[in-house]
């Protein structure tokens, strides 16, 4: 990584926009991976976001990395200071949403555009809405959504709805959002119970963890058979936090 970014400086950013544009592929990559690594890439952002639309894959998934990299690793103030033109970060966000949003995309690159737009945040707030992925065949793009949601009032909305989703994994993903937004303590029952997303088929560990806090705080007395079934036959990690976290309410009392 180190040469190729030393490679990079030594080409220069025009040489670098110019292999962008060369008919070998292979060249086409070597800048994709170089570009993030100069300080300045990310004045090629509209150009990069051109190989992220482009028809053969790898390339895609090398302009979509490369996209999510410069942005996920910039500001608005670097921006400015920069002199990079609103347009060219309106198509670099754009390009990560279109493929965020195709259906007809591999999941794998959807998932990293994904990942690119929640890491880029305000700079791509106005060209992505989590929300209209939640209808999504994929239920792996449904997760991602619901953990990029803003936090609002809309979102529990959203979240609410999402709790009903058929699949485990989205509908757990909703639950452990719902409980951060709750800040650890839902004031009232939900519809599944936060129990019976915690206990889906499916069910991301990390999502079942951040779900704890409320399961243990509730009054509700299928979120509290949820909590001890996870406790006695939970993965280790999900018995792990219950005890951490049980051990401080009981200090907190």
């Amino acid at each position: 990584m180190a040469e190729l970014a030393r490679a990079g400086g030594r080409i220069g950013l025009a040489r670098l926009a110019e292999a962008l544009a060369d008919r070998d592929t292979r060249i086409v990559r070597a800048a994709l991976d170089a570009i993030p690594l100069q300080r300045s890439g990310i004045l090629l952002l509209d150009r990069v976001a051109h190989s992220a639309r482009a028809t053969d894959r790898t390339l895609r998934e090398r302009g979509l990395r490369a996209l999510s990299t410069l942005l996920g690793n910039t500001n608005g103030e670097q921006l400015a200071a920069w002199e990079v033109p609103a347009e060219s970060l309106r198509v670099a966000c754009q390009a990560l949403a279109a493929a965020a949003g195709n259906e007809a995309e591999e999941s794998s690159l959807r998932l990293l555009a994904l990942q690119g737009l929640a890491d880029a945040g305000l700079l791509c707030a106005v060209s992505f809405r989590p929300s209209q992925l939640l209808k999504s065949s994929d239920p792996q793009v449904r997760r991602a959504a619901v953990l990029a949601l803003p936090a609002s009032a809309q979102t529990k909305a959203a979240l609410a709805s999402a709790l009903k989703d058929r699949d485990g994994r989205v509908a757990a993903a909703a639950g452990a959002r719902f409980c951060d937004l709750a800040g650890g303590a839902v004031a009232a029952s939900t519809e599944p119970s936060l129990g019976k997303v915690a206990l889906a088929e499916g069910a991301v560990i990390e999502d079942v963890v951040d779900l704890l806090p409320c399961l243990a705080r509730s009054k509700v007395a299928e979120d509290g058979r949820a909590l001890e079934a996870l406790r006695a036959r939970g993965p280790t990690v999900v018995r792990d936090a219950i005890k951490n976290l049980t051990g401080v309410e009981t200090d907190k009392n």
